[in-house]
């Protein structure tokens, strides 16, 4: 192996750091096989005996322990590097900054010769022989300028706004001898960012496509983009932790109900298309059942998404008890027709006829161009609520619950093609927030509203709700 400076960061390590959490805290650290491989290729030496690396990306899936190695890797820079070192743990947010610093604070506690060696303060721990310090950043804490970083660590880089902050602390270790930053993180949700520009660049200089010797580059992924992320040889593969502090009950169990293109990127580490089916393909066909017929008076929710031009318009039932989905009517656009408005007066009429049919807890409506119909409804008597569809604290959630139950199968539906096919629409966004469903917004005529509104009626079908005493029956003119 060629020269490393990674066993004596290895010896710090497990002579110094101990476990901070869960049932073996205090316990000194044995650093896995993997964890060892990368320090020692990250801390290569050139043939100088300098290092090598200048900056470096690391990419790994969720939970293989990145922030507490990052954590142990600053105090050792802290405690051994250069004098007048100055130590930056960058994260994307201040939660996670407060993370990372209590996560140094703790190791520090935990061994005597550290607690003698560095003093700690409330934002800032320090060296007093040495006249290093060691902060932790978060990009929302504003831009930080006139730093000379001689080690730098960024945690989940795809969590970072901008490339700011990053540029800040490269271009200002330019006055240092031996500078490194290190930037590991986990697949972020979009590729026009700071995390995908360093794993496309490091792919290019692992490729030779690329001429650079100084950046570091590792990601654990899958060898095959297109492999079954179900497979547990793949989470093995992709997960080092895995059999040591990772299980894979918990892989079988989130696999069944997370979104395929969030369990790809966070749990193996795959970056994925911007564009995705929201559902599995055949998902939605397990969960028919046409014999199922909903009998009049059964007490049911209604779902309602709606436009007011070209575009489609959906109600959807979605029966309280044993939830059920069937389509009442949907109203879409002819392709003969770049005229044609949706019928309202259609629209009122079949919510109205479904009230005098079903015993209908609620209609659960978007208010956005229906405030008329929905003022309308609820002055003859109709329990209506206001559902914003856009709202993305609610149809987060929503949507979460509606996908567990059509990959536990808990819930069924008519088999209409109408509703398959915009179900079959739905594309999948993932942000910050979580993720959701969408439209394509390049594809005309991808009608997803039958799709909006059976996800409303289940949300609402399921919500917990007090049963009145009595039906109440309507009249109408």
């Amino acid at each position: 192996m060629a020269a490393s400076e990674g066993p004596f960061v290895i010896d710090f390590i497990e002579a110094h750091c101990r476990i901070t959490a869960g049932e073996r805290t205090g316990e000194a650290v044995h650093l896995l096989e993997f964890q060892r491989e990368l320090i020692e290729e990250l801390y290569a030496l050139d043939d100088s005996g300098r290092r090598r690396y200048r900056q470096a990306y690391l990419q790994m899936p969720r939970k293989n322990g990145k922030t507490y190695l990052l954590a142990c890797l600053s105090l050792y820079e802290a405690a051994t590097g250069e004098p007048g070192g100055e130590i930056y743990y960058c994260a994307g947010d201040r939660h996670q900054a407060g993370r990372a610093f209590r996560e140094c604070r703790r190791i520090i506690e935990m061994d005597p010769e550290l607690r003698q060696l560095f003093r700690l303060y409330r934002q800032h721990i320090e060296v007093p022989s040495s006249g290093t310090i060691l902060r932790v950043l978060s990009s929302d804490a504003g831009l930080q300028q006139g730093l000379s970083p001689s080690f730098v660590v960024f945690d989940e880089v795809a969590v970072q706004p901008d490339d700011r902050l990053w540029n800040t602390m490269t271009l200002g270790s330019g006055a240092r001898t031996q500078p490194l930053t290190v930037g590991i993180s986990t697949p972020g949700w979009s590729k026009d960012s700071l995390a995908y520009r360093l794993y496309d660049y490091g792919k290019r200089v692992s490729a030779g496509e690329t001429d650079d010797d100084s950046f570091f580059f590792k990601a654990f992924e899958p060898a095959d983009p297109d492999c079954d992320h179900r497979g547990p040889e793949v989470w093995r593969d992709t997960n080092p932790a895995l059999g040591h502090f990772l299980h894979e009950d918990d892989f079988r169990s989130t696999v069944l109900k997370t979104p395929e293109s969030d369990f790809r990127r966070f749990r193996i580490g795959q970056w994925v298309a911007s564009k995705e089916a929201a559902l599995p393909f055949g998902a939605w066909g397990e969960c028919v059942d046409p014999a199922r017929v909903v009998p009049d008076s059964e007490r049911i929710v209604l779902g309602f998404d709606g436009s007011f031009n070209h575009d489609a318009t959906a109600l959807i039932g979605c029966t309280i008890e044993d939830p059920h989905l069937f389509v009442v009517d949907i109203w879409e656009q002819p392709d003969d027709d770049p005229m044609w408005r949706v019928p309202m007066t259609d629209v009122i009429a079949a919510i109205k006829d479904a009230a005098r049919r079903y015993d209908v807890a609620e209609t659960a409506m978007d208010p956005y161009r229906w405030q008329q119909a929905m003022a309308e409804l609820e002055d003859e008597g109709l329990p209506v609520v206001e559902y914003p569809t856009a709202a993305v604290p609610r149809i987060v959630p929503a949507w979460a619950k509606f996908y567990n139950a059509v990959m536990e199968r808990s819930l069924t539906h008519d088999g209409d093609p109408r509703l398959a096919r915009h179900v079959a629409n739905l594309m999948l966004k993932s942000d910050r927030h979580g993720p959701r469903p969408t439209r394509d917004r390049n594809a005309p005529r991808t009608f997803i509203d039958a799709a909006i509104a059976a996800v409303v009626a289940y949300d609402r079908a399921t919500a917990p709700r007090k049963r009145p005493r009595s039906r109440v029956l309507y009249t109408f003119s």
